[in-house]
């Protein structure tokens, strides 16, 4: 179903919002393991061989999550 007007405004805002707020958090994240790395912290045993196929599963559920917000945004 096609969304119009001010619906598809909606869809637009309510996903460059969350998307913003992704990067901005991404931005964060990369201060803190920075901080990490020069401090020589050492981490859990677990990121020493991480599964990749755990962060694409990630990465496909946020985006879909982000689609679907929007979209009901829309809908109101």
């Amino acid at each position: 179903r096609a969304i119009e007007g001010e619906g598809k405004e909606k869809v637009v805002n309510t996903g460059t919002l969350l998307a913003s707020g992704l990067i901005a958090g991404e931005a964060l994240i990369g201060i803190v393991f920075a901080a990490l790395a020069f401090f020589e912290v050492q981490l859990f045993g677990v990121f020493e061989r991480p599964p990749y196929w755990l962060g694409l599963l990630g990465l496909l559920a946020l985006g879909a999550l982000l689609v679907a917000r929007s979209v009901r945004a829309g809908r109101r």
